[in-house]
Order: C-alpha cells, then structure tokens, then sequence
C-alpha cells in the first residue's frame, strides 16, 4: 500500500509544490497551473 502510494504522492507533490521543489517536473505543472490561476 505504502510502496503503491508512495510513487502516485510523489507525481502529486510536484504539482501541488512550487517549481523550487522540482523545476524539471514542476516546469510543465506550473505552465498548467498557470492557466488556471497565477501561481507564486
């Protein structure tokens, strides 16, 4: 359950997160952020 959660979080953190966490995965989840509202 841990092992299967671990990895789906971990694709939700990023988006969630600001591109300071990870630039590379939060690069194109900030440009879709973007389009919904102005993010930090």
């Amino acid at each position: 359950s841990t092992t299967n959660s671990s990895p789906a979080r971990n694709a939700n953190l990023p988006i969630s997160t600001p591109s300071c966490a990870k630039p590379a995965t939060s690069s194109a989840s900030w440009a879709s952020t973007s389009k919904a509202g102005p993010v930090r």
